[in-house]
């Protein structure tokens, strides 16, 4: 997020995680997740590189 200069988390510091592999079976570099974290509303839309931020 700091590399993009995206603003620190807003409201709740939990995020979300959703993993399609047990990340006990499966090594750090295979393992497959998407994550969601709460930015302010004035965040501009991303989407590259496999990350996005969609409001």
């Amino acid at each position: 997020m700091a590399k993009k200069s995206i603003p620190a988390l807003s409201g709740s510091p939990m995020g979300l995680a959703h993993y399609y592999d047990d990340p006990a079976s499966v090594g750090p570099v295979e393992v497959r997740f998407k994550v969601a974290v709460p930015v302010p509303t004035e965040t501009p839309e991303v989407a590259e590189g496999g990350a996005a931020i969609c409001l």
